[in-house]
């Protein structure tokens, strides 16, 4: 059976929908940017505010929600597409996102049935710009994952990482053949049933924004360095003579500057509780 490939006009319809959605999330296109989007492989992503080209949005380093029509369906799903997207997102089972995994994993439960959850090693054995081939690793409904199955979700994603990189070294490629894909919850819907989508679009949402907060290692480093900073370190002062040890109240030592037995300079030491 042949399978009919819409147009890429077909897509704007589905583009409007989401704008009700995603508000904000999404910036507002014109007909002609939205075609633009659209890849010659029938596939496109919704940019963020900032990204303007299907480049920006496919080097994405975080997710990125996506849809395929065919001739009767829509697959719409949420993906980390690229190596540092995978890497950025594998933080979010880092203490410092408590908060966000607990989205994360809240939202996954709350999903449809018909959701999925799948990790791809995506391969590509001669060059980098080829069009990838992809072998499941990892296929879990979504809704059923608790944090062990998302922990095992990044082992997968990890253990293809490594793949890649061993067979660089091995065999000298200068590119990397095999990297993952992570596609953290999809489905497939009749494609005349709108109200669907916007259900299944909505269910994404909170996952998505969610996603969106996770921060790099080395950002993270840098705001916890930033807030030990800020932090007010309870303390105590404390004057004694470093000879005798005799000890001085402030205003003694204030007063006195040298020790009245020894002579020394009385000392100041600050103790952190």
């Amino acid at each position: 059976m042949e399978v009919v490939v819409p147009s890429k006009e077909e897509y704007i319809h589905f583009f409007r929908l989401a704008e009700t959605v995603l508000q904000d999330g999404i910036p507002k296109l014109s007909d002609g940017e939205i075609i633009a989007l659209v890849s010659n492989v029938n596939w496109v992503a919704f940019p963020l505010q900032e990204e303007e080209t299907m480049e920006e949005i496919e080097n994405r380093p975080d997710p990125h929600i996506d849809l395929r029509l065919l001739d009767s369906t829509v697959r719409i799903g949420l993906r980390c597409n690229t190596v540092r997207s995978v890497d950025k997102l594998q933080n979010i089972l880092l203490d410092y996102h408590l908060s966000e995994k607990a989205v994360l994993v809240d939202s996954m439960r709350k999903l449809d049935d018909d959701f999925e959850t799948m990790v791809y090693a995506k391969i590509k054995e001669h060059n980098w710009s080829e069009r990838g081939d992809y072998q499941r690793r990892f296929q879990r409904q979504t809704n059923q994952l608790d944090t062990a199955g998302i922990e095992e979700m990044f082992q997968r994603s990890s253990e293809i990482r490594e793949e890649g990189k061993r067979r660089m070294k091995e065999e000298g490629l200068p590119h990397n053949p095999v990297t993952p894909v992570i596609e953290i919850a999809f489905t497939t819907i009749d494609r005349l049933n709108d109200q669907l989508y916007l259900s299944k679009l909505s269910q994404l949402k909170p996952m998505f924004e969610a996603c969106l907060k996770v921060k790099t290692e080395a950002a993270i480093r840098a705001e916890e360095r930033k807030n030990v900073s800020k932090k007010v370190i309870p303390r105590k002062t404390n004057f004694s003579c470093p000879k005798c040890g005799k000890q001085f109240t402030d205003a003694e030592a204030r007063q006195k500057k040298f020790c009245d037995v020894d002579g020394m300079k009385i000392r100041t030491v600050f103790i952190y509780n």
